[in-house]
């Protein structure tokens, strides 16, 4: 059985990282492998400063919602996964003003 590991970024409590995290956790279906780095943001100034960085690094991610109608596989993911916290259940990610304009 896994155990994730969780820290608090400091300068930012609206930003948390997580390792070893079960995919079967997260999503609906309850299924699902270990995810290797998770960060939990709650607001859209952490999103855009983790979006930022993750990309001036040129890692790729994965970025998750609540969680439905989503499927991991049982080897899980490498590369890391945002989780969007509820602070996101308003926003828009297409059109004009969306959350895409913010991380451009």
């Amino acid at each position: 059985m896994s155990h994730a590991l969780e820290r608090t970024h400091p300068e930012d409590d609206a930003l948390k990282t997580r390792s070893g995290v079960p995919a079967s956790q997260l999503t609906t279906f309850g299924i699902g492998g270990e995810i290797a780095t998770l960060y939990e943001t709650q607001t859209l100034d952490a999103l855009c400063g983790l979006v930022k960085d993750l990309n001036a690094r040129n890692e790729s991610f994965h970025i998750l919602g609540a969680g439905s109608n989503v499927v991991i596989g049982d080897s899980g993911l490498l590369a890391p996964v945002i989780r969007l916290g509820r602070g996101f259940a308003g926003f828009t990610f297409g059109g004009e003003g969306g959350l895409g304009d913010w991380m451009s």
